[in-house]
């Protein structure tokens, strides 16, 4: 389950490409201006699709915890969430623990490290002699 935009490397490849490729998982996606006018949507997708994975930046679990927390609300004990990625920013410890409050498995909490620059160059190629 995604609100990443697809131009975004992470969501691209994660959320778009890959079920493409295996046909085996499905993504679920919405949209990021839809995330930002209600972070429960968020919750309310991953709970109605019975999703097992999603990613965002430590922001994102840290919004959706706090209203989370405003509507005394957490994630079913049955959770389907397998994998809860954070990346993109540095991440709080502060987020991870209200990661846990809201239901979040502390298994599923994943700490990522993207390295977008990487594959520019590795994807590039030039038609011009470089001396």
């Amino acid at each position: 389950v995604t609100w990443m935009p697809q131009y975004h490397d992470y969501a691209l490849i994660v959320f778009f490409m890959v079920p493409i490729y295996t046909r085996y998982s499905p993504s679920v996606a919405f949209s990021p201006i839809d995330f930002i006018r209600s972070p429960m949507l968020w919750a309310d997708v991953i709970e109605k699709f019975e999703g097992t994975m999603t990613a965002a930046p430590n922001f994102a679990y840290g919004l959706l915890a706090r209203r989370m927390k405003q509507a005394n609300r957490t994630f079913a004990q049955d959770t389907t969430l397998l994998c809860a990625d954070m990346a993109a920013e540095p991440i709080a410890p502060s987020t991870i623990e209200a990661m846990k409050e809201i239901g979040i498995p502390e298994q599923a909490i994943s700490t990522s490290y993207g390295l977008a620059e990487s594959c520019v160059y590795v994807a590039s190629c030039t038609h011009t002699q470089i001396k």
